[in-house]
């Protein structure tokens, strides 16, 4: 059983605070961004809000990779 604090980054053992969460949604606009809790696990969720925006969906554990998906979408048109 893995007791980790569900709002742990993986990837660092820190907090990932609520204001923390609004800075990476203020980040990236152009996306809906929103961390979802399932039992012991925690996934963060960015969703597109433009059609043709790539990538449309990222679900991952991990903040630093869905940073790098997302800084790697191109601006809307």
């Amino acid at each position: 059983m893995n007791n980790a604090d569900p709002d742990t980054q993986p990837d660092s053992g820190t907090p990932l605070s609520a204001a923390e969460l609004a800075i990476l949604q203020a980040q990236f606009p152009c996306f809906r961004i929103w961390r979802e809790r399932t039992c012991d696990r925690v996934r963060y969720v960015a969703r597109s809000l433009h059609p043709g925006l790539n990538p449309h969906t990222v679900v991952t554990d991990d903040i630093g990779e869905l940073r790098t998906a997302l800084e790697s979408s191109p601006p809307p048109m």
